[in-house]
């Protein structure tokens, strides 16, 4: 083992894991697909989950481009009414909720650089396109082509979210109460963002002073 040598003990024993449960009636295949080619391009859905991506500053966006030295995309096939349906998706989140940057290094699960790049989050709109500080292994074709309509979309269930629910989540995944308010701040603050940057023609990103929720979505606070 290489990378999880660390977390062995020499009898074999480690006290420490996760697990997924398999779902049997899904199998993988031996395939992955591109960000820039895919059934889904040009659709609202897909360019959501790219802004979701940018939102939770993934930046270990590798595709089928990267197949050598592995894709974090794949396809899998599940059985629905005897018909098979295929399913793309992003099979690898691990270098999230830290900094995204040029030098690609892990620097995953970090609230304090998370927070250090919130106000480069949204950095306006240039005509009918938002503008990302996000820079990931793809970084123009990756957050280019979003538009403000783009934002508003996603923004229907996006700004739905409560502290609460934001905070619930982040535990559920590990983090210390400590950890799930302060990337609950900065998230809620990077949705802001992209509540005011769909609001105002002339916006410019700037962090909250306080680092709290905007009044103007629901918070549980």
């Amino acid at each position: 083992m290489k990378r999880a040598a660390g977390f062995i003990h020499a009898d074999g024993s480690f006290p420490e894991a996760s697990f997924e449960q398999r779902d049997r009636t899904v199998s993988k295949l031996s395939q992955d697909w591109m960000w820039t080619a895919n059934p889904f391009l040009g659709t609202r859905e897909f360019k959501a989950l790219k802004i979701v991506m940018m939102l939770v500053s993934n930046w270990d966006n590798k595709d089928a481009r990267e197949r050598r030295s592995g894709s974090n995309t794949e396809i899998t096939q599940r059985q629905v009414g005897g018909r098979i349906r295929l399913i793309y998706q992003v099979s690898d989140w691990g270098q999230t909720m830290g900094a995204w940057g040029a030098e690609l290094e892990p620097k995953g699960w970090d609230c304090g650089k998370f927070a250090a790049q919130t106000a480069l989050f949204v950095q306006g709109r240039a005509g009918q396109y938002v503008r990302f500080g996000y820079v990931g292994r793809h970084t123009d074709d990756f957050k280019n082509d979003i538009t403000i309509e783009d934002v508003r979309w996603l923004m229907q269930y996006l700004g739905r979210l409560l502290d609460s629910q934001i905070q619930q989540g982040l535990k559920a995944s590990g983090a210390t109460p400590g950890d799930a308010v302060c990337f609950d701040a900065q998230l809620r603050e990077r949705i802001n963002q992209l509540r005011r940057v769909i609001d105002a023609p002339g916006f410019l990103a700037s962090p909250s002073p306080s680092g709290h929720a905007n009044s103007q979505l629901p918070s549980s606070r």
